[in-house]
């Protein structure tokens, strides 16, 4: 190997000669690669530096193009490119996002082997991947017919948090009172780089997301069961030559801390991504639970008022290494691995009083919980890609498995008082918790691309997903010193799930029209045992070929061209949605002693039809995109509550399967620049939903509106450095609305927010951000049972109004020598135009 590395060095060096013959007789021997073009990129329109634009410098050998020299422009858009032959040099300046650019030079001896090329402007290109517009300046949202992509990057009110506080400010996304994120009010399916992921959206830094990319109507390329969407979390990944990163600190009210460092490498066949992340939070909440029961005339007969004051005691670090080795030009092996533990206690102390029908208090007191609960998960991917010489051809094959534990414990202490005050029992009641859960889950997929025309493609691929769990949990009652289990809520269960699946979808354009059709097969098997009793619960489908059509989900795309920049689509899907570990899983948690969450063994998955008409459009500096859409959701999971058997005044929440819910809304957006320092993105999706079980049909319509508003404050108003903008300053500020939502027995009431931040950043060096999360602390979840026989009011929160600080401070040399080379072969005699050989 090193004799052919050597003897392509000496060619090189030959050609070179005959290609720069030194004039009028000089000494041979004397190297001629002596000359030398420098410049500056700037952006043609906006005049701003272009940092890391590729510069490549061409000279023709022997009647072809061949690339003598090269280099990256700095972070000021300066370049300088020297140990050039003497003779004709062609300059290629690219970037993504930008048109190429070609300059030609003669360099000549003695008075031109130095040629400034001046400052060279580069124009914006407009690239299309499904209509979605990529610039070289981001902006917030970029709106595709098929896709929204929203760049983090402008995001500056979610600073120093999760994707939780990134995904608050998406259109159509909300977050729930217990975190999930939500599309068009769906539990959609997260993913992170296009892969499934067990990372839930409070355990990812927003400092290492790049973009979110929403899908409200995936197709059969992915999971049947996204019957929500699709939200995929692009992290930030290693694209520079040598070393960068960035280290991200915070601070905020509610003894929130956060740190952030991030270091990646790239050289030669290695490209190294890492980031490692702590964070802590301690903050109380408030909520309370309002009961009024009711006899058969509709009139009170009884009432339970309780306040709570929770105080979250969360940490959580994280930890992440990918490592990207490019085998050749079309092969790149990824492995990568996610170490994450953490500890989630929210202590709460409950005040509760019972009423007579006069409002007279009968009875009271107070129960303290008293947690102690952790996790820790483990999770690695390999993922080879393979491309092919025709354009668009690609292979990719993935495999992932993670591990896990989880520590569920909890001390709950009551004491009752009459109502005079005084303490029923001397003793106080007293119950322990002590349980976890434990499992893995195995991912294998390989996905085959085939494009066979200019006008056509092939996609097909397979999975296998398969997930073992246990989850135990004991509760115990302590009278005076001995504990004695409570078997009928005490659990200990095993299940499985296992999903096969496989996929081929055709996509292809006619002229202005497209059209996109394809169909999975997915088989699902999901057995439970409770190893108590050893009763045994799940499903299976398809069990032959009667209900085949329970395994198949196909899927259809027409779209057509309106005008230059103008897309209606057409889309037709059906997925899946099957019960998540909670819903299914027997085991009782007590919110508090009049409040009990309950899985559902017997629940069954339920499917869901989606339609959906699109109109994208693309004016001047704004995007439009207005979908009307329909959900027929048949064998639905509704959430409901009953009251107990053994004691009335208990509601027991869970979960059954419906009869059918209807769904139908608009969801519109619109995104606008408003000359150089305005940015206005607005979303209102406006919904009918109609929810029908056997003892319920509850229908009403809602709305979800969302603002954001970004402004870059003008240079007169930046910290100026040698007479040019050094410290530039920016804010944003995002609005949110729900509105009232109905319920199968009640509904929710509206909830308002708005949070805003300050950032200034320092010349791509240093940023400093203030934000204020839920200015008006209005973020609220109340939920209302509204039933003949009781009317019940319960407050939650996510989170309170804070204000948190967060510095960042990046760093990293371009194109710097991080490991050993081999020798530069430019200290050979004569010279390789100098480039290394190796």
């Amino acid at each position: 190997m090193k004799n052919i590395v050597l003897f392509a060095s000496l060619f090189l060096m030959f050609i070179f000669s005959i290609q720069a013959q030194p004039p009028g007789g000089m000494p041979k021997g004397m190297n001629f690669n002596i000359g030398k073009v420098y410049g500056k990129v700037i952006d043609k329109a906006t005049k701003k530096p272009l940092s890391y634009t590729s510069i490549a410098v061409y000279m023709k050998i022997m009647g072809k193009d061949s690339l003598v020299n090269g280099a990256l422009s700095e972070e000021n858009g300066d370049f300088s490119i020297g140990e050039l032959p003497i003779g004709k040099v062609t300059v290629t300046l690219s970037m993504l996002g930008y048109k190429d650019v070609t300059v030609s030079e003669t360099l000549a001896m003695p008075d031109n082997l130095e040629v400034d090329l001046g400052n060279i402007g580069m124009e914006v290109q407009e690239m299309k991947t499904g209509d979605v517009v990529i610039t070289a300046e981001k902006s917030q949202v970029a709106i595709g017919i098929d896709k929204r992509v929203y760049n983090v990057d402008k995001n500056i009110t979610a600073a120093g948090g999760t994707a939780e506080d990134v995904l608050k400010s998406v259109p159509s996304v909300t977050v729930d009172a217990d975190g999930s994120a939500q599309l068009r009010n769906n539990a959609a399916t997260i993913y992170v780089d296009g892969r499934p992921t067990q990372l839930t959206i409070n355990q990812i830094p927003a400092s290492m997301i790049e973009q979110v990319e929403v899908m409200t109507n995936p197709s059969v390329k992915y999971d049947a069961g996204m019957t929500g969407g699709m939200i995929n979390i692009v992290m930030k990944k290693n694209k520079k030559p040598g070393y960068n990163g960035f280290i991200a600190l915070g601070v905020g009210t509610g003894n929130r801390y956060n740190g952030t460092l991030n270091l990646n490498v790239k050289q030669g066949r290695f490209n190294v991504t890492s980031f490692y992340n702590g964070n802590k939070n301690g903050f109380p909440i408030k909520g309370y639970s309002n009961r009024t029961t009711l006899d058969n005339t509709g009139a009170a007969n009884s009432y339970f008022e309780q306040t709570s004051l929770s105080v979250f005691n969360n940490s959580m670090q994280i930890g992440r290494l990918a490592v990207d080795y490019f085998v050749n030009n079309r092969n790149t092996l990824t492995v990568s691995g996610n170490l994450m533990k953490g500890r989630f206690n929210v202590g709460d102390v409950q005040d509760f009083t019972f009423f007579d029908a006069n409002k007279t208090a009968l009875s009271s007191g107070e129960r303290t919980i008293a947690p102690n609960n952790g996790f820790v998960n483990y999770t690695t991917q390999a993922t080879w890609k393979k491309a092919f010489p025709k354009k668009g051809k690609e292979w990719t094959v993935d495999a992932i498995y993670g591990f896990g534990n989880r520590a569920n414990k909890a001390d709950w202490t009551t004491l009752n008082y009459d109502a005079n005050g005084v303490l029923i029992s001397p003793t106080p009641e007293r119950q322990n918790i002590n349980g976890g859960s434990k499992g893995n889950q195995i991912t294998f997929q390989t996905d085959f691309i085939n494009p066979i025309s200019e006008d056509a493609k092939i996609e097909f691929g397979a999975k296998a997903f398969i997930e073992n769990q246990h989850q135990t949990m004991a509760l115990t009652a302590i009278f005076d010193t001995v504990e004695v289990l409570l078997p009928g809520v005490s659990q200990d269960i095993n299940t499985k799930s296992e999903i096969y699946a496989a996929y081929f979808n055709y996509a292809g354009r006619w002229k202005s029209y497209g059209y996109q059709a394809g169909l999975r097969y997915e088989q699902t098997t999901f057995t439970g045992t409770n190893n108590f009793d050893n009763t045994t619960f799940g499903y299976s489908f398809p069990k032959g070929t009667t209900d085949l059509w329970k395994a198949l989900f196909p899927a259809v795309y027409f779209s057509k061209k309106v005008g230059e920049n103008g897309e209606l689509q057409l889309n037709a899907t059906r997925k899946i949605n099957r019960p998540g570990f909670m819903q299914i899983m027997p085991v009782i948690f007590m919110a508090d002693r009049q409040n009990v969450r309950q899985g559902n063994p017997q629940l069954q998955p339920e499917f869901i039809n989606t339609f959906e008409l699109n109109y994208s459009k693309i004016f001047g500096n704004s995007n439009v995109l207005s979908s009307a859409y329909y959900r027929l959701e048949e064998n639905p999971i509704v959430n409901i509550a009953y009251a107990s058997s053994y004691d009335s005044t208990v509601l027991i929440n869970t979960f059954i399967n419906g009869n059918i819910v209807h769904r139908y809304g608009f969801d519109n957006t619109y995104k606008t620049n408003i000359g150089k320092s305005w940015e206005l993105t607005a979303n209102a999706n406006v919904f009918n939903l109609r929810v029908v079980t056997d003892d319920y049909n509850r229908q009403g319509w809602a709305v979800n509106g969302k603002l954001i508003v970004n402004y870059k404050l003008p240079d007169d108003a930046s910290i100026k450095l040698h007479g040019k903008p050094f410290i530039k300053f920016s804010t944003q500020l995002m609005g949110n609305y729900e509105s009232r939502q109905i319920m199968p027995q009640g509904y929710r009431k509206a909830v308002p927010f708005a949070d805003f931040a300050f950032k200034a950043e320092m010349s791509k060096i240093a940023s400093l951000t203030l934000s204020l999360n839920d200015m008006f602390n209005t973020r609220k979840m109340i939920i209302v049972y509204d039933q003949p026989t009781y009317y019940q009011e319960l407050m939650r929160r996510r989170d309170a109004r804070y204000f948190k600080v967060s510095l960042q401070f990046m760093f990293g040399k371009p194109d710097a020598s991080i490991f050993k080379k081999a020798k530069n072969m430019k200290n050979m005699p004569q010279g390789g135009g100098g480039m290394e050989m190796y």
